[in-house]
């Protein structure tokens, strides 16, 4: 399950408000892989935290959880504000973690950052005009266009 933390607070925000909240952190910790995104985008909030703090606690060393964020880790304890609250979240994020560090420009921008020139847009109209086209990093492809994917043997 993919979702963003700010999306992720406000939810549990709601359930603890419609009495859902136990059922709410119990859904979550079935999940297989959790992935949140977006962590420490804004500062959180104290009820903020402590949710989060349930979540992470419910799933520790039973389940996956990926973390996506703008901010390198070393900066997360003092980000999250409250020592106590972030010596508690980063144990747990950190503890038998896998840090991936990714640099470079972003995937979102309208140019490839190679060469700077615009990114091809493929459409599936695109491909019927050339149907030997070759797939390089740098195309976009429409959402729910199925691609052919053909290995060289050579």
């Amino acid at each position: 399950m993919f979702v963003r933390v700010p999306r992720l607070v406000e939810d549990l925000a709601l359930a603890r408000a419609s009495g859902a909240y136990s059922s709410t952190l119990a859904k979550l910790a079935r999940i297989e892989v959790l992935i949140l995104d977006d962590f420490l985008l804004a500062p959180m909030k104290d009820s903020e935290r402590r949710d989060l703090l349930e979540v992470l606690e419910d799933r520790y060393e039973r389940s996956s959880t990926v973390i996506t964020s703008q901010l390198p880790s070393r900066t997360w304890h003092s980000a999250l504000n409250d020592p106590t609250i972030a010596d508690a979240i980063c144990d747990r994020l950190v503890h038998n973690a896998h840090l991936v560090e990714l640099r470079g420009p972003s995937m979102r921008k309208e140019e490839d950052p190679r060469t700077c020139q615009p990114l091809t847009a493929l459409t599936p109209s695109s491909l019927r005009s050339d149907p030997d086209r070759v797939l390089r990093n740098s195309d976009r492809v429409d959402p729910g266009m199925g691609v052919r994917v053909d290995r060289n043997t050579h």
